[in-house]
C-alpha cells in the first residue's frame, strides 16, 4: 500500500546540499535528485551529511525546451 503524502515526479537534476559539521565548518556535497514532490525530494550524493543534520538544499532544475507551449 502506498503511504506517501504527495505525488512524486521522477526528476534527474543536480542537487547541492549544504550544512555545518559538528565543528561548525561549512560543508557541501553535490549530487542528483531521483524524484521530487511538493513535500520532499530523494537526493543521492557521494558524501551525504550525517543522519539528522539540518541541510540547505538547492535543486537546479533543467531548462524547459523552447517548443513547450505556455498555458
Amino acid at each position: 500500500m502506498e503511504q506517501r503524502r504527495a505525488l512524486r515526479f521522477h526528476l534527474f537534476a543536480e542537487a547541492v546540499c549544504r550544512w555545518q559539521d559538528l565543528l561548525g565548518q561549512n560543508r557541501e556535497s553535490v549530487g542528483r535528485t531521483r524524484d521530487i514532490s511538493i513535500v520532499g525530494a530523494f537526493v543521492v550524493c557521494p558524501s551525504p551529511p550525517p543522519v539528522g543534520t539540518v541541510v540547505s538544499l538547492e535543486i537546479r532544475l533543467p531548462a524547459l525546451h523552447q517548443d513547450v507551449p505556455w498555458c
